[in-house]
């Protein structure tokens, strides 16, 4: 939090960006279809 505040008082970049919030959430979901299907599930799916 110390870090997402400096970047805004500041007017700097983020270390961590919303494609790293994205990634774990497609994680998953492919784990969750995954487990529904009882199959392998690539994360483009």
């Amino acid at each position: 939090m110390k870090e997402f505040f400096n970047s805004i008082i500041h007017d700097t970049d983020t270390a961590v960006t919303g494609i790293d919030g994205l990634k774990p959430v497609l994680i998953g979901l492919a784990a969750n279809r995954s487990y529904r299907e009882g199959r392998p599930v690539k994360l483009e799916e």
